[in-house]
């Protein structure tokens, strides 16, 4: 991510979003990224991958569906009130489904089988796109944070360790080269 920038964590972000979201986020607290264009981009391709589920399955339907079963593992009653959930409680449906990154895609999917209007997947989709990728962001941010702060406090305790250590040898050296010339060889 580094290397490539912001194109590559575009598109790392639309292939897995939530864990690259949090290296996202440790990068630009250690400098390599912009907080708030990092941010926008995450937002972006997030959104972007959701839309391309949805409409997979608006326009594949359940035969999408059946190819992908053995990853999804969903039966046909479980899609079935998965539609039914939608078809009543559409919001709620895709904010649960939002935040259940395992089976996401699979729920998105169904949401487009199901025909969720489109305005309202976008904006029930779209709020927690931006929630969760600013959560996501802050955590690998603050993460990134406390582990400069850590990494400093761990070289002090090295450099304090070798130094009491090299005291230490220097105290005992006269000890140990007494004990190992004066000890009789005993083999």
């Amino acid at each position: 991510m580094i290397q490539f920038g912001y194109w590559i964590a575009f598109l790392l972000v639309f292939i897995e979003g939530p864990i690259v979201t949090v290296i996202a986020g440790f990068l630009a607290s250690l400098g390599y990224f912009n907080f708030v264009l990092i941010l926008i981009i995450v937002i972006v391709a997030d959104f972007l991958a959701d839309v391309m589920y949805y409409l997979i399955g608006r326009w594949g339907g359940r035969p999408v569906l059946k190819r992908v079963e053995r990853w999804t593992k969903f039966k046909d009653e479980q899609v079935d009130k998965l539609e039914l959930a939608f078809k009543n409680h559409a919001g709620k449906t895709l904010i649960i489904g939002k935040f259940t990154n395992i089976i996401g895609a699979a729920i998105l999917v169904i949401a487009g089988i199901a025909r969720v209007p489109f305005y309202k997947f976008v904006f029930y989709n779209g709020s927690m796109t931006i929630l969760k990728s600013f959560v996501l962001i802050c955590l690998g941010y603050f993460f990134g944070s406390a582990y400069v702060n850590i990494n400093s406090i761990f070289g002090y305790i090295a450099f304090g360790t070798i130094a009491v250590m090299f005291i230490l040898m220097l105290i005992y050296s006269k000890k140990i080269i007494k004990y190992f010339y004066e000890t009789p060889d005993r083999t």
